[in-house]
This record gives C-alpha cells, sequence and structure tokens, in this order.
C-alpha cells in the first residue's frame, strides 16, 4: 500500500534524503511561526511523512535487489499498532498529550499552553470509527489471542479484563479459598496498574499473572468446573484464559445478549452478593491496616486515602470503583498486598 502511494526507484536515495532534509528546515519554520500560521504546519509535516515513508519505500527496493528478506512497512505498522495503544492498552488512546514516554529533556521544561483550536477534535464524534478500525487491525492479526504474548496487562481495557476475570471467577468456583484467592489477585492487579503514557511497563507481566496463575495451577479441576469447561481443555496460560474472557465479552457486547456459551460462560460485571462484599470489605481493611503500620510517608498515606475509598465502593458493590480507587494507591498498596500473600 505505502509503496503504490509513495513510489520510488532504486537511485532515488540521494534526491529523497536531500529533499527529506529541505522539509525538516521548513517544518521547524512552520513550527516557530504555528501560532499565526497553523496550516502550514500540517502542509509541511505532511511532506516530511511523504519522504519518510518514500525512504522505506527505497529500503524495500534495495533489499529485494540484494535478496534479502523482503521489508513490509505496512507489517511493521501494524505489529506496533495492532488495534490497541501498548503505552495505554485502550483501542482509543488516553494517553496525555505529552506522555512520558516521548517527553525529551527540554519538553520537560517547555510550557506548551493552549495550541489552539487547530488540533481540537470531537473525540466522542470519531472514537465509534477509531473502535471501527483499531477492530478491523485486531481481527486482521488474528484477534486478542493473538497478541496475548505482548498485552499490557498493567494498564488499560486488559488490566480490567484480567480483574474482572478474577473477580467473575472468584464468584462461580464455589470453594471460600480459591474464591479468596482470587479476589486478592484482582486487588494486587488493580494495585500494579500502571497509568497511560507510562514509557515502560510498570512490572514485569509475570509478576502481575503470577498471583492467577498460582491459584489455576493448584486447583485446576475447580477452575475448569467454573469455567464449565473439562480440566483437560484448560489453556495452559492465565493470559489465554483472560483473552479468551476479554473476547468472548465483546462478542457478547456486539451481539447485544448477557451471556457467552450459555450460563457456564456468562459475562463478567454481574451484581455482588452481600457475602462477597463483606469479603471484599475485610481484605480491604487488612491492606490500609498494613499499609499504616508499614510506613508513614506522602506515599502511604495516599494509598490508605486511597484504600479507604476503595473500602466504601466495596460496601456499596462497586467493584469498578474500588478497583479504581486501588489504582490510585500506587506501588504502597501492591507491595504491601503482595507481603499479605493469599490472605489479602
Amino acid at each position: 500500500m505505502f509503496a503504490a502511494i509513495y513510489p520510488r526507484q532504486i537511485d532515488d536515495s540521494t534526491r529523497s534524503v536531500v529533499v527529506l532534509f529541505e522539509e525538516l528546515g521548513e517544518l521547524a519554520e512552520a513550527v516557530r511561526v504555528f501560532e499565526r500560521h497553523p496550516k502550514y504546519f500540517a502542509g509541511e509535516a505532511a511532506d516530511v511523512f511523504s519522504y519518510l515513508m518514500g525512504l522505506a519505500t527505497e529500503y524495500s527496493l534495495h533489499r529485494d535487489a540484494d535478496e534479502q528478506k523482503p521489508f513490509d512497512l505496512e507489517g511493521e505498522l501494524l505489529r506496533r499498532y495492532p488495534g490497541i495503544y501498548v503505552q495505554c492498552g485502550y483501542q482509543v488512546c488516553v494517553c496525555p498529550l505529552v506522555p512520558d514516554s516521548t517527553v525529551g529533556r527540554m519538553a520537560k521544561e517547555l510550557d506548551i499552553g493552549d495550541i489552539g483550536s487547530f488540533f481540537a477534535a470531537d473525540f466522542e464524534a470519531t472514537r465509534p470509527q477509531s473502535i471501527e478500525v483499531s477492530e478491523r487491525v485486531l481481527a486482521r492479526l488474528g484477534g486478542y489471542a493473538a497478541l496475548s504474548n505482548a498485552f499490557p496487562f498493567d494498564r488499560g481495557e486488559a488490566n480490567r479484563g484480567l480483574i474482572l476475570f478474577c473477580l467473575d471467577l472468584a464468584d462461580r468456583v464455589g470453594n471460600p479459598e480459591i474464591a479468596a484467592r482470587l479476589r486478592s489477585a484482582a486487588l494486587k492487579a488493580g494495585s500494579a496498574s500502571t497509568y497511560a503514557g507510562s514509557p515502560k511497563q510498570q512490572l514485569v507481566l509475570d509478576e502481575i499473572l503470577k498471583p492467577v496463575q498460582s491459584v489455576i495451577d493448584e486447583n485446576k479441576p475447580q477452575i475448569a468446573n467454573a469455567l464449565g469447561i473439562a480440566s483437560s481443555s484448560l489453556p495452559p496460560t492465565v493470559s489465554t484464559l483472560v483473552i479468551n474472557h476479554i473476547s468472548n465479552s465483546v462478542i457478547a457486547q456486539g451481539a447485544g445478549s448477557t451471556a457467552v456459551g450459555g450460563d457456564s460462560h456468562r459475562v463478567v460485571g454481574t451484581q455482588s452478593t452481600p457475602g462477597n462484599r463483606a469479603e471484599l470489605a475485610n481484605l480491604l481493611i487488612n491492606l490500609r491496616e498494613e499499609i499504616e503500620r508499614s510506613s508513614e510517608t506522602p506515599e502511604s498515606r495516599i494509598a490508605v486515602e486511597e484504600v479507604n475509598g476503595a473500602l466504601a465502593a466495596a460496601k456499596s458493590g462497586d467493584e469498578p470503583v474500588v478497583m479504581s480507587r486501588l489504582k490510585n494507591a500506587g506501588k504502597v498498596a501492591y507491595d504491601v498486598a503482595v507481603a499479605l500473600g493469599p490472605v489479602c
């Protein structure tokens, strides 16, 4: 596709590089006069992009001439933007305007201010189209399951899916001890969640998934029964289970139904019972008390405040708010939850 839009010849490299530098100079000028002539910036940015794509086409031609593996620019683009943005984990990016992962030293000292209406957009109007495009890209790459190895479980929709999967499975498993461990794992996953635009994953994914994986590995018959499948059909990793759960939820929402595959595969988000609320509240009380005992720092005081908010939400059965407040509690709450082990 890109080669057709930006055609090049194999001997065009020198001209392309020289003209690219020329366009970069014009783009720099457009940045200087942006406040008075914003449209100039848009035109020069497009010119720079076109020559970058042209260079990619020439690179592909050189690889073909040298009988090397073909360079697929479109494939590389899809690999880096696979229907979700890997910095925040959402189909429609929710990263801050200048995320930490792209901020240079000078930019940190620069007050951006109001960039005017030129870049203003009605995000709600474009959101459905953005989701449609991201779903097409996901489908092209094989769906959520094909991305499970690199899925950002510490943020975005994936983290939410992991939490809801644990809570839903805890409601269905029928064993109080296993249910408590699953809810504990959900709390830890919520506390470990990092913010949109973070330059790297806050924790290694194994550290987030390990508590859930251990529960599943040690209780395979009960977990398989709760999921309505045979033990022999239980996927080997929690990543696959959660990805399947997310996929089933998406399918169910698209069909407007309340279940996938019968009662044994009901979609997460059901009403929690008073007993479950009381158990979750006790876990949060233990977490708060341990944070208070562990240290007296500004971070720990913030964590205690957020856990108190999560506790109030737990008593009313508002699980999304519980997880949102735990996410705000940050690494302090996560470290304490890990130290407490399965009882919290």
